[in-house]
């Protein structure tokens, strides 16, 4: 991991992935973007293109139904048909010519009506002709008269259009008659405010089934229809007439919002615990026609795209790797024989030829490095010859040297001064902790000395500075005790401690105060010779206390330690025995000899 061509790899490999991971992100994010706008413009198109063939249909159907009122309206004639069966028997003989060719000719219908009022002669009148599933309209019986009344939900699709006087969809209904589950228009017919009769259309549901069935986009996508109250109408998996309000569940409250706002819309939603994306659109008659489907679905491209990627990033890792691993070594073989050569350097092989011709940088490295040697080499002569005079300074110098580094002061040496002194040698005092039971024996001394040497050393240390000289008594190895003044220094990593022999100077000034102190003792000893001394103008002597007169002599050897010796002053020799001849044959000759 610290190899150099490690780090290059791995660099060149982490980059690609930034990039490869960043791009591809970049890439999901930006496709995420396009496939969702996509799907809303799709969702939008598909559900707006099915409610508008659904509503052709249904628009269709309301343009038969209402052309068939329009015929029925304009060719009925009340007055005649409630008083001439012939009159009856004709028109829904042409009624029923009529509606079976409009059956045959549709494709998409399942039954067609129409229907006199019973009201107005009593009896139904109802030309009927049914989808045999053939493709051909078979005439169907009318319906009993007992089944008219208003109450009877199985009439809806009669009595619905005349109370709204407008043309009704009715919602899906099983017919009792034939057994059929259908939807109908129907419309009422009206002739100045007077009820007619009823056409109607009815579509087969299964039909209807079928074709919303196939409206569906994605796997698992699929369509339902909604009625104008928001009740369903058609669902795979909810009832008919299930509200959808009703529904616990907040998202659904996001869609009925919509769908009562909007005429068309898409739209996100959560419907048992699955993400779903929908989109619908209103028919013409008003019912909601929905397509929906899984948003997992709609992503499957992005998975793809995901995995696509993946597969991308993993050839090329594979192939920055290789390329990776091929600048890294065109780029660390260089470096590595430098390396080599370096090291060769630093073990004193200073003759090792550099490549000082190439141009680029490495070229320049080893420029630099050969400059470097020679400065080294000159470094490494300088060095020793100081160090040559270091250890002759050291080795003569008069001081203790103990050479250490670190707080504990491990010794790196003890100049001959040290040993000679005080007998220990550099094995025998590695270390401070070595140094103090040895020159300090007495436990409390020792501590003493110790605890305000360490404080000193550990400050100097600190502060890279000198202490203040320290004296103490180092017992020596013979035993010998030895009055010592320690200096210490922080020089970079290095501690010196340099000691000053005390001894004979301590043993001078003890000697010294001995003379003093005996000087001192001599002096108190003195006899002194105080006031004034009666003595003889012409002989000289002097008189006592008891009043006698005693030579001068006699008189000061009594009063002090003085002693006297007698001889003759060349002024009194002149005058005692200036007149013999030795005398002045003797005088001569000491005059000769000082000539």
């Amino acid at each position: 991991m610290n190899k150099i061509i490690t780090k290059i790899l791995i660099a060149i490999i982490l980059c690609s992935i930034m990039v490869a991971v960043s791009i591809g992100l970049l890439s999901v994010l930006q496709a995420s973007k396009i496939l969702r706008q996509e799907t809303y413009d799709k969702f939008r198109y598909v559900s707006s293109n099915y409610a508008n063939e659904f509503s052709a249909i249904l628009k269709n159907i309301e343009g038969s139904v209402d052309t068939l009122e329009s015929v029925v309206a304009s060719s009925f004639d009340s007055n005649q048909f409630t008083v001439d069966h012939d009159y009856q028997s004709e028109y829904m003989k042409r009624m029923d010519d009529m509606l079976k060719k409009i059956g045959d000719k549709s494709t998409n219908i399942q039954g067609i009506y129409v229907i006199i009022n019973p009201e107005l002669t009593g009896q139904v009148f109802e030309s009927w002709f049914i989808n045999d599933g053939k493709g051909h309209f078979i005439y169907q019986e009318p319906e009993d008269i007992s089944t008219f009344f208003p109450t009877n939900e199985d009439m809806a699709w009669y009595y619905k259009p005349i109370n709204k006087k407008e043309g009704v969809w009715i919602l899906p209904y099983v017919d009792a008659t034939i057994n059929v589950k259908m939807i109908s228009y129907t419309k009422a017919i009206f002739n100045n405010g007077l009820l007619i009769g009823v056409v109607g259309i009815d579509l087969a549901f299964d039909d209807i089934e079928k074709t919303i069935g196939n409206m569906k986009l994605y796997e698992s996508g699929y369509s339902f229809l909604i009625n104008t109250d928001l009740t369903i109408l058609l669902h795979p998996s909810l009832e008919t007439g299930t509200y959808i309000p009703d529904i616990e569940n907040e998202d659904l409250n996001n869609v009925v919002e919509s769908m009562t706002k909007n005429k068309s819309d898409v739209i996100e939603y959560v419907f048992k615990n699955e993400e779903k994306i929908m989109g619908f659109s209103k028919l013409s008659n008003g019912w909601i026609l929905c397509v929906s489907t899984v948003t997992a679905d709609i992503l499957i491209p992005i998975d793809r795209l995901k995995n696509n990627i993946k597969i991308s990033v993993v050839f090329l890792l594979i192939i920055t790797g290789i390329i990776g691993l091929f600048i890294s070594k065109s780029i660390t073989a260089p470096i590595n024989r430098l390396r080599n050569m370096a090291a060769l350097i630093s073990q004193g092989q200073h003759d090792i030829e550099l490549d000082l011709n190439s141009n680029n940088e490495i070229g320049e490295l080893s420029k630099s490095i050969h400059i470097m040697t020679k400065k080294m080499v000159a470094s490494h002569e300088e060095l020793k010859e100081s160090g040559r005079k270091f250890r002759s300074l050291a080795d003569t110098s008069p001081l203790a040297i103990y050479l250490s580094e670190g707080i504990e002061q491990k010794a790196l040496y003890i100049n001959p001064t040290f040993i000679k002194l005080f007998g220990y040698t550099i094995d025998e005092v590695p270390t401070a902790e070595h140094w103090w039971p040895l020159a300090y024996p007495d436990p409390n001394y020792r501590k003493q000395v110790a605890d305000e040497w360490q404080n000193k050393v550990e400050q100097a240390i600190e502060t890279e500075s000198e202490i203040e000289p320290m004296e103490v008594v180092v017992t020596c190895k013979d035993g010998s005790k030895k009055d010592i003044s320690w200096g210490f220094i922080t020089i970079g990593k290095q501690n010196w401690a340099c000691g000053l022999n005390l001894t004979e100077r301590k043993l001078a000034e003890k000697e010294k105060e001995k003379i003093i102190e005996k000087l001192q003792k001599s002096l108190e000893e003195i006899k002194s010779l105080r006031g004034i001394l009666p003595i003889c103008a012409k002989c000289k002597n002097i008189r006592n206390d008891e009043g006698y007169y005693e030579q001068i002599e006699s008189y000061i050897q009594k009063h002090s330690d003085a002693v006297f010796s007698h001889g003759l002053c060349p002024k009194c020799s002149d005058e005692l025995y200036g007149d013999k001849d030795w005398y002045v044959e003797m005088k001569k000759k000491k005059g000769s000899n000082l000539s």
